[in-house]
């Protein structure tokens, strides 16, 4: 047997997992490119997201991107004040 809660809303949607934590493990704005890597930590996920901060309905102006890879090697190109990266633990 588990225990345990779950929450729903009026339409059936599961709500539990909106209040698992996310934990910021870096905010990148230089340099504008690299490799980082992150130690692991039992039960997260890591992920990095990219931000468009300053001008998000601007199409010629090229996104920042990243990338994590397995063993918690994240790597970005494109980082700036204006588009950041964020490096969460999910």
């Amino acid at each position: 047997m588990a225990y345990g809660v779950q929450l729903f809303d009026a339409n059936g949607n599961e709500l539990t997992g909106r209040f698992i934590p996310a934990f910021v493990a870096a905010f990148i704005s230089s340099p504008a490119s690299g490799t980082r890597v992150f130690p692991v930590i039992e039960g997260k996920t890591l992920v990095a997201e990219p931000q468009r901060l300053s001008s998000p309905l601007n199409p010629d102006l090229p996104g920042a991107t990243a990338t994590v890879t397995g063993n918690n090697t994240v790597t970005w190109s494109g980082a700036s004040t204006d588009q950041p990266v964020i490096i969460l633990y999910k």
